[in-house]
């Protein structure tokens, strides 16, 4: 099924945004709108290429709270804005754990968060200074996805709600679009926290709405409500693999779920020039029946993100990331997510059989409510 017209473009835009939210003091996002080399493994910059004329208008992170920060880039001929998402990056996986609660939302819920993008996009006008009339990317990867969503949905809520202080009549939604890359599903966080629930016409009739994960990738299928995740759209997968072969079945052996959910081990290495992302296949996110997962999604996003820590060092901060998520959220959900973990670990050469049927017994003692 090929690809909705603009969308391969699109997406190539907005990984590459997505990838540059992730900026630091050493690695500042680039002024040009670019892959930002971050890494020492990997494949550190995209292989295709996009048109010049994105140029960096703000970058954005609170260093002292909860590490929340964004990027975004306009391009003045088109009147086009991408606003890029970065998951929480504290500084140890403790403190990522508690400043990442609740799938994002207090990131998001806060002057640093939903203030600093809303001011921003606001304070938007077209080159000749009339109001601004371009339009708007969403984007992010990881728990930055989640954070596009709770964007998107609160911007276009507020420009069509005419109680809203900001509700603008000739606001045209088709000049929004949303892009993830490898982000939990949003419907749960705004289920939970916005007045009158999740409300799936908000975000219907946007100029785009397209969710991509890499087959393997574990983050994407949280934060659904009811077996619905993502904040509409169309889920997309990437082929990503490993290189090894399974001699039993022929085919490449699954990458594994921290190969799988970063931007260059998981997105970039399968992009290839000229086809990108049309060679992603629509296809529903499996999503696991998990509706308690706040710390979990967060202590996993920080093992399977960081861009600290090397693939060899991944493996035992992978492994300590199961142990601390035994004693976080309801013991049935957990139970889900500890199994999914050990079923890709094994589809991905990385244990055995043996270990596969050991694990299922980890934590069903306490499956329970």
């Amino acid at each position: 099924m090929a690809l909705p017209t603009d969308l391969n473009d699109l997406a190539k835009l907005t990984l590459l945004a997505s990838d540059a939210s992730y900026f630091d003091p050493t690695h500042p996002a680039p002024t040009e709108l670019g892959s930002l080399d971050d890494t020492n493994y990997g494949q550190r910059a995209a292989l295709y290429s996009v048109p010049a004329g994105f140029e960096k208008a703000i970058e954005f992170r609170d260093t002292t709270i909860n590490g929340f920060g964004f990027v975004a880039y306009r391009n003045q001929q088109t009147n086009e804005v991408i606003v890029a998402f970065r998951g929480t990056d504290g500084p140890s996986p403790q403190d990522w754990v508690a400043n990442s609660q609740y799938l994002g939302w207090n990131q998001w819920n806060s002057p640093n968060g939903r203030g600093q993008v809303f001011a921003f996009l606001n304070g938007l006008r077209d080159p000749n200074g009339d109001p601004y009339s371009g339009t708007i990317h969403f984007t992010g990867q990881s728990l930055g996805g989640g954070l596009a969503q709770y964007a998107a949905y609160e911007y276009v809520k507020s420009k069509t709600t005419p109680s809203d202080p900001t509700f603008d009549s000739t606001f045209d939604k088709s000049h929004i679009t949303l892009t993830t890359f490898n982000g939990f599903g949003g419907v749960l966080g705004l289920q939970q926290n916005v007045q009158g629930g999740y409300q799936s016409s908000v975000l219907a009739g946007i100029g785009s709405n397209a969710h991509f994960y890499a087959e393997g990738d574990l983050i994407s299928r949280l934060g659904s409500l009811n077996g619905v995740g993502h904040t509409g759209g169309t889920a997309y997968m990437v082929n990503a693999h490993a290189t090894e072969i399974d001699p039993d079945t022929g085919e490449p052996f699954l990458l594994g779920l921290i190969d799988a959910h970063r931007i260059d081990t998981g997105l970039y290495p399968f992009l290839l020039p000229g086809v990108e992302f049309e060679a992603a296949e629509a296809r529903p996110i499996e999503y696991l029946p998990m509706q308690h997962v706040q710390e979990l999604a967060a202590l996993y996003g920080r093992v399977l993100n960081d861009q600290d820590v090397s693939p060899l060092e991944s493996g035992p901060r992978l492994v300590a990331g199961v142990i601390a998520g035994l004693t976080l959220g309801r013991p049935s959900e957990t139970n889900a997510l500890v199994q999914a973990v050990f079923a890709n670990l094994h589809a991905a050469n990385k244990i055995g059989d043996a270990k596969k049927k050991v694990s299922g017994t980890i934590v069903c003692r306490g499956d329970v409510n």
